[in-house]
C-alpha cells in the first residue's frame, strides 16, 4: 500500500504548492495555469513577483508541452509522461519539471543552459534581442526565448539534470528560482 501520509509529510515539508504527473496536454496545462494563478494570488507576495512568477510558470508548463517525446515508449514509462512541482520557501519560489528527452538532445540543450547560466543581465538582454530580431522558429515552433525568458526573468540561473533511462532516453529535470 502507498503510504500517503508519508508523501503527504515530504509535500509538506519541502513546501510543495502544488504537484503534478502525467500527460502535458493543452486542456491540463490550462487548467493547472488557472490553479497556479489563484495559489500565486493567495500568497502574500508583491504584484511584480507574482507577474513574474506566472510568466515563467506559463514558459515551464509550455516547455512541457512542447518538448516532450511522446511517439516513443520505454519501459514502464511514457514519454508522454512529464512532471511539474511549484514550491515556496521563505526565500523563492522553486519551479520543477520533468520530462522525457532523447539521447540526441541532451548535449544541445545543455551546452545552451551553461551559456545561458554565463551570461549577465545585460548579455541576456542583447542575446533575447539578437534571437528576437533573428526570426529563426524552431521546428518545435518557438525561437529558443523560452529559457532566456526564464533566466532573465527570475534572476537566477537554471538548474538541470539529466538521467539516462535507456539507451536512447534521458529524463529532463529543470529548476527555476524565483526570488521573492
Amino acid at each position: 500500500m502507498v503510504d500517503l501520509h508519508h508523501l503527504f509529510n515530504v509535500m509538506t515539508s519541502n513546501k510543495i504548492l502544488l504537484s503534478y504527473k502525467g500527460e502535458a496536454n493543452k486542456e491540463i496545462l490550462s487548467s493547472m495555469l488557472d490553479i497556479l494563478e489563484q495559489k500565486i494570488k493567495d500568497t502574500d507576495v508583491s504584484q511584480k513577483v507574482q507577474k513574474k512568477l506566472y510568466n515563467i510558470l506559463v514558459e515551464s508548463l509550455q516547455n512541457l508541452y512542447h518538448h516532450n517525446d511522446i511517439d516513443q515508449k520505454i519501459e514502464h514509462h511514457l514519454h508522454s509522461s512529464s512532471m511539474f512541482m511549484l514550491a515556496k520557501n521563505e526565500a523563492f519560489f522553486k519551479i520543477c519539471t520533468g520530462n522525457f528527452i532523447a539521447e540526441n538532445e541532451v548535449t544541445k540543450l545543455e551546452e545552451r543552459i551553461i551559456f545561458l547560466n554565463s551570461l549577465d543581465r545585460d548579455e541576456l538582454k542583447a542575446y533575447h534581442k539578437e534571437i528576437l530580431n533573428n526570426g529563426q522558429i524552431s521546428a518545435k515552433g518557438g525561437g529558443g526565448l523560452g529559457l532566456i525568458d526564464m533566466v532573465r526573468k527570475s534572476q537566477n540561473n537554471l538548474g538541470y539534470s539529466f538521467q539516462k533511462v535507456d539507451k536512447n532516453t534521458y529524463f529532463f529535470t529543470l529548476e527555476v528560482n524565483v526570488t521573492i
